[in-house]
């Protein structure tokens, strides 16, 4: 088998003399493993709109020691730049970093190729207004594209694992100048193997080498299933020097999965010691870079 531990020279150099040519330092060359392990959540309100929103999600995220925010943004730009600025500064006030959550599985096709594009480049265009006017910069974008939601993907998954890697390797090269890359995959897709440039290995490393940061989302509600979930990805991210958050899951919804996958039932005491308990085994991992919770929505509503 061969070693994940794939020369990037080439590469890295490339990237190097593309951020010179932007006048700002390189940002695809990773990020810290070093780092102290976070707490994120995701939230699809618009916490730019209402001055009572964002006081409420500040309090929250003061008393649950949430450092990260992934903020759905496919409405948010253009249409509401100035007030995403304005909520950027408030929250980097408060030591919280925002990222936008961006993607839709279709987003792989050759033919909507360019709607992705579009929506990329617009963040990234304001994340560099934001760096040229010395306000607020995002601290990634988010991308959640998940192609396992298509109606081809069991008859035709392993073009669309393709598809899918090359949209990864194209906006790369398109953030070389903005924000970092982040990117949510699912636990399961560690068990995917994809063949790509002559080697084979699992769909979930193959993204974890693009991005800069990944988060896994592990949605299990037991420790010993959420650590066999993590073991593998957080292994290959190990070898590849990149970090990983690994996402736990709170919300409600009418899936019968959730009394597996779902602390909604659980409640706030259990969630908190399983988490606990899962984080001091995954912290043995140098690219452990904390955890994630889905979502801010239900976990204010998470029976205590």
């Amino acid at each position: 088998m061969p070693s994940l531990a794939v020369p990037r020279w080439n590469s890295t150099l490339l990237l190097l003399v593309l951020a010179l040519g932007c006048g700002q330092p390189d940002t695809r060359s990773g990020e810290r493993l070093d780092a102290l392990p976070a707490m994120a959540v995701w939230s699809y309100r618009d916490l730019t709109g209402s001055e009572r929103e964002q006081a409420a999600f500040f309090e929250f995220a003061a008393g649950h020691g949430v450092k990260e925010l992934f903020l759905g943004g496919a409405d948010l730009l253009p249409r509401r730049a100035d007030a995403l600025a304005e909520f950027l500064a408030a929250a980097q006030r408060r030591g919280i970093g925002v990222s936008l959550v961006l993607g839709r599985a279709a987003w792989i096709r050759p033919d909507q190729r360019p709607a992705a594009l579009q929506a990329v480049l617009a963040v990234r265009d304001f994340d560099l207004a934001q760096g040229r006017a010395g306000r607020t910069r995002l601290t990634a974008l988010q991308l959640d594209v998940e192609p396992h939601a298509l109606p081809d993907w069991g008859r035709d998954g392993t073009r669309l694992s393709g598809e899918y890697l090359d949209l990864l390797d194209v906006l790369r090269g398109e953030l070389v100048c903005g924000p970092p890359l982040h990117v949510d995959i699912p636990v399961w897709w560690h068990g995917r193997p994809v063949k790509r440039r002559g080697q084979t290995r699992p769909l979930s490393d193959w993204v974890i080498q693009l991005a800069d940061r990944t988060v896994l989302m592990d949605y299990r509600n037991k420790v010993g299933a959420i650590l066999d979930g993590a073991e593998g990805p957080l292994a290959a991210a190990d070898a590849l020097g990149r970090p990983v958050l690994v996402g736990l899951a709170v919300h409600c919804d009418r899936n019968q999965d959730n009394a597996v996958i779902s602390f909604c039932k659980l409640g706030e005491a259990r969630f908190q010691k399983v988490a606990r308990q899962a984080e001091t085994r995954l912290s043995r991992h140098r690219s452990y870079a904390g955890m994630a919770v889905f979502t801010y929505e239900d976990w204010l509503i998470l029976k205590r």
